[in-house]
């Protein structure tokens, strides 16, 4: 009776209205959220953000809109606008309830991130460049500052002094790093970058590496002295890996439960939208 009283149900909406970013199983994400959390996380207005970090916002409120949907299915109490948070950690909670990981987990988990589980190491050592064009003549090609520079891994090889070596085919010192001093493992990798650092990060005492070329020259590295990080053992890591393993595990339960909850659900965007 009520029902006749009220009318039809209304039609569901397939047009995404004026003011709204998207609908999420009917229910609507509103531009101005939209644009206020773009803000929020980018630090910049809104029209100085690119397209992709405006689709990873909305793909992210799409997320969170579906897990708050699964909460409130779940019968887990909406107070008000403030507790979505709470809710999307709720649902995440259930999920992992369901997994409490034995010994042989955490050990097999360990085994396969056991470098997380290192100390840090460090190493002094030169990092030698040769600019193109940088050796008694300043037409020389890449290619010759190559030739040059395995020349020089050869002689250093073979015990010639490094200051000699150095002047003879002019390589300078980088200046991205101290040779005279210790640095940790990550200092050297952030001033160096990934690409010397793995070069580097592989060398043993007194150890010369092969040549390397970057954007300002030919590298060489000459290690000082390596100490390389220790791994830890399973007993010592224990607690950490367990608080890895139960995060790693949490992650992936959400991913898969999204996976779900986006191929059941009908997400529609505004024009010129997309995530």
């Amino acid at each position: 009776v009520a029902a006749n009283l009220l009318g039809p149900p209304a039609a569901p909406i397939s047009v995404v209205p004026a003011g709204y970013a998207a609908l999420v199983n009917q229910r609507p994400i509103l531009m101005n959220d939209f644009i206020n959390q773009t803000e929020q996380l980018e630090s910049k207005t809104f029209a100085e953000t690119t397209q992709e970090q405006r689709r990873a916002v909305l793909h992210a409120m799409i997320d969170e809109e579906l897990m708050v949907q699964r909460a409130l299915v779940l019968d887990l109490p909406e107070q008000d606008t403030d507790v979505r948070k709470e809710l999307v950690d709720a649902v995440s909670a259930v999920i992992l309830a369901k997994k409490t990981p034995t010994d042989a987990d955490l050990m097999a988990y360990f085994n396969s991130h056991r470098t997380n589980y290192a100390g840090v190491g460090q190493m002094r050592f030169h990092d030698l460049v040769l600019h193109v064009g940088g050796y008694q003549n300043a037409d020389q090609t890449a290619d010759q500052a190559e030739a040059d520079a395995h020349e020089a891994v050869y002689q250093l090889r073979s015990g010639a002094p490094l200051d000699a070596v150095m002047q003879h085919f002019g390589f300078v010192e980088s200046g991205k790093t101290d040779p005279t001093t210790d640095d940790l493992d990550f200092a050297v990798k952030l001033h160096l970058g990934e690409k010397l650092f793995n070069v580097a990060a592989k060398l043993t005492d007194g150890e010369v590496s092969e040549p390397v070329t970057e954007t300002d020259g030919v590298h060489i590295l000459v290690m000082e002295e390596r100490t390389p990080p220790k791994l830890a053992e399973f007993a010592d890591s224990r607690n950490q890996v367990y608080t890895d393993y139960r995060r790693d595990l949490q992650l992936g339960a959400e991913r898969e439960n999204l996976k779900f909850l986006r191929a059941n659900a009908q997400i529609i965007l505004a024009p010129g939208k997309s995530q």
